[in-house]
């Protein structure tokens, strides 16, 4: 087979001439750089990494993460093979798709008109493939007027580099006017690719700055925002995190969450390094002058231990939910201090494992909630400063061998001032654990047999008796902020699948921590609004929630207003309009919550009885989940008690029987939830 009939066998599987071209020089002469394969075909750097750029996303070519990259190719036989499983997986999704869309596609046709004014509407979308993502960076890139602002991986970002992204920047009429602006965790095995990437953004006259968070970052969301005018989120899968790509991007225009996301952005901004210096830092192998480092566990744990008993008047520690918090369980040492006199501060993230630990701290220190991803630090009347050099990773194990084990230094006066300030902001917007968990409310079984969970599926009732069908739910306890008005709140988040009995819908249903009857007493969280995007379940919802605000507060959004998006262990809803509460009392502004599932997965079953007399009975593999809240009035995160994430939910719902009353609402009487206003 000649070179032109291998050139048109490519092209028949939806490949460029070019795409090809670059293809068999690279599985001819092995491994070679974008500009040795530009040189050899003569062609312009925008067109040769569109070529990369498109036979990377099918697998034909594969790069090394170093600087510039070098392109690998997959055997021309693989090649074949692959293409053509592609293109028949192609033709069956697309026929399969036209199929189960074709009612929304008939819709449309219906809305079109030819006289419209452009669609200004906020809205969410949801932005699936590498390569749809890289062209809206593109593109929010070119209708960029004042600066973008981005928090990513190292790894993420030198592949988008690879593919062209930044090439619009490098072309943009404004671009010495445009401040581009980086945030991204640094690491050792980074600063050579990453002093390559620096090196060809200031040959380009680019404005760009990047920094270094100083305690660390927290990975997820990654994002970046254009003029605060649109942001795009990044969700991540296990594969896409093993292979450093992002496949799911969450698109918006509104301007609240913008907002939101654009101080979380500026607060990370304040507190960070320039990443040249951090480069430096690196370079040289040790920190600035005036430092102690020590490898050493013994030495370094007895200094720490000589510190702590030296303080007079503070001691302030961010630590994991592990390794650290473990130890000052079992030491007399935090208890000494505080009978001394000494203020003791505590950061940690709280789980359901570490929450007997926290409880017993609490007991002669100040606890409060920290999501997981900042360096660990202890900082001793204001002057003596011990912080690991790197962070451990979210799945690590630690105890205390392995935290005195990793690298900590004590810095002078004023990096101790800068680091003890940044530690006071985030104690400031960090939340206290409540003695009142999710599971407590819930109540729900745990360690269903497997007969119970296939039983699940037998269980779904049809629409005459009940209603039911698999569903994704996740559930977060809030303990609203002054400043948003509220008493404490209970969300639900739910996707439904299409298989369930009112179809595909995103659901957000929540409660407010009321005041009850004189003959329910105490308090309870009282459901009091459910959104929906889909018009189809709102009868069900007003006769579940029948007897409660809820139901006669039922409110349908379009479906680009309210987006709910599972990824893994991850969960996202996000809307665009407020929401009435309860009116006219309470209002919730444009806000998105993101849930992270940790931990191991545990089959459990609830019972709920409504006010209406339904009764939902659930069937889950649930997981503990850190809750993230956002609205321009509040960046909340929630310690993993007060979330969960149900997976493989299967839920029936009966209605009650003729003879019936109904039931109370999900209810306790412990004093804690009580409205906050």
């Amino acid at each position: 087979m000649s070179q032109d009939q291998v050139i048109d066998t490519l092209m028949s599987f939806g490949l460029t001439r070019m795409d090809a071209r670059v293809y068999i020089l690279i599985a001819k002469k092995g491994p070679q750089k974008a500009i040795e394969v530009g040189k050899i075909l003569k062609t312009s750097k925008p067109q040769l990494y569109r070529s990369l750029k498109i036979l990377e996303s099918k697998g034909l070519l594969s790069a090394t993460l170093e600087h510039p990259a070098k392109f690998s190719a997959l055997p021309f036989e693989k090649a074949l093979d692959l293409l053509a499983k592609a293109k028949m997986k192609k033709a069956l999704e697309e026929a399969q798709h036209i199929q189960e869309t074709k009612q929304d596609i008939l819709d449309n046709w219906q809305r079109i008109s030819m006289g419209g004014s452009p669609d200004v509407s906020e809205k969410f979308m949801v932005i699936e493939g590498r390569d749809n993502i890289y062209a809206r960076i593109q593109q929010m890139i070119t209708e960029s007027r004042s600066q973008i602002s981005t928090i990513t991986t190292v790894s993420n970002l030198l592949r988008a580099d690879q593919f062209g992204v930044f090439d619009t920047g490098f072309k943009h009429l404004m671009k010495s006017k445009i401040r581009f602006r980086l945030l991204t965790q640094m690491s050792k095995q980074y600063v050579p690719a990453m002093k390559g990437f620096l090196k060809e953004i200031s040959s380009t006259k680019l404005n760009f700055e990047g920094r270094n968070p100083d305690l660390g970052l927290k990975p997820s969301p990654r994002l970046i925002i254009r003029d605060e005018d649109e942001i795009m989120l990044f969700i991540t899968s296990k594969t896409d995190a093993a292979t450093g790509q992002d496949n799911v991007g969450l698109w918006t225009n509104c301007k609240d969450i913008v907002q939101a996301f654009t101080a979380t952005f500026e607060d990370n901004w304040c507190n960070s390094t320039d990443i040249q210096q951090s480069i430096r830092g690196f370079e040289a192998g040790k920190p600035a002058s005036k430092m102690f480092v020590s490898d050493e566990t013994a030495a370094t744990k007895k200094k720490w231990e000589v510190a702590l008993r030296s303080a007079k008047q503070e001691i302030v520690l961010m630590t994991s939910s592990e390794g650290l918090v473990g130890y000052l369980r079992n030491t007399p040492l935090l208890k000494d201090c505080a009978k001394r006199g000494v203020s003791i501060r505590i950061m940690t993230p709280v789980t359901s494992e570490n929450l007997e630990t926290v409880k017993q701290l609490s007991e002669f220190c100040e606890v409060k909630h920290v999501p997981i991803g900042h360096l660990e630090t202890t900082i001793v009347d204001g002057k003596h400063l011990f912080q690991l050099t790197d962070q451990f990773e979210e799945s690590e194990k630690q105890d205390v061998t392995t935290y005195f084990g990793k690298t900590f230094y004590k810095a002078d006066l004023p990096y101790v001032e800068k680091v003890a300030c940044m530690l006071n902001s985030i104690w400031k917007s960090a939340s206290l654990p409540s003695p009142i968990t999710l599971d407590s409310i819930i109540k729900p079984t745990s360690d269903l047999s497997d007969e119970a969970s296939k039983g699940g599926d037998r269980a779904k009732l049809s629409a005459k008796s009940g209603f039911g069908g698999r569903v994704t739910i996740g559930r977060a306890l809030v303990h609203s902020p002054r400043n948003l008005d509220l008493p404490d709140m209970m969300i639900q988040v739910q996707k439904s699948s299409k298989a369930s009995d009112f179809g595909d819908s995103d659901t957000v249903i929540f409660a407010l921590c009321l005041p009850t009857p004189a003959s329910v007493g105490g308090f309870a969280f009282v459901p009091v609004a459910v959104v929906d995007n889909s018009p189809r379940p709102v009868p069900m919802w007003k006769a579940l929630f029948a007897g409660t605000p809820a139901g006669q507060n039922v409110i349908v959004v379009k479906p680009e207003q309210l987006e709910v998006w599972k990824q893994d262990n991850t969960l996202f809803a996000g809307w665009t309009v407020p929401l009435p509460l309860l009116p006219p009392k309470y209002r919730l502004p444009p806000s998105c919550v993101l849930f992270e599932g940790i931990g191991s997965a545990k089959h459990q079953k609830t019972t709920t009885s409504w006010p209406s007399g339904f009764k939902t009975v659930a069937e889950y593999d649930n997981l503990e989940a850190f809750v993230t809240f956002i609205n321009p009035s509040s960046n909340y995160a929630g310690p993993g008690t007060d979330g969960s994430l149900g997976t493989n939910v299967v839920a029936t719902t009966t209605p009650p029987e003729p003879t019936e009353n109904g039931n109370r609402s999900i209810q306790h009487d412990r004093p804690n939830c009580k409205p906050t206003v």
